[in-house]
């Protein structure tokens, strides 16, 4: 299953992107998830979320804002 979060440097979105990754591992073996995580240019990576490899955590440098990024 395919996410895609704003806010994840927050901290309730940390807390959320921590929250589905472990859900996801607890139910399967493999890992059958992928979050895509949109952050600020100037925002920084919550310590908890660094250790997670590309292939479940994906991060995005981007605003909300930006109609041609979107």
């Amino acid at each position: 299953m395919n996410y895609f979060i704003t806010g994840a440097t927050g901290f309730l979105g940390s807390y959320l992107v921590e929250e589905l990754i472990t859900k996801d591992r607890n139910e399967n073996q493999e890992n059958s998830i992928k979050i895509i995580a949109l952050k600020r240019t100037n925002s920084k990576i919550p310590t908890k979320l660094q250790s997670y490899p590309t292939s479940v955590l994906e991060w995005v440098e981007g605003d909300l804002l930006d109609v041609v990024f979107l």
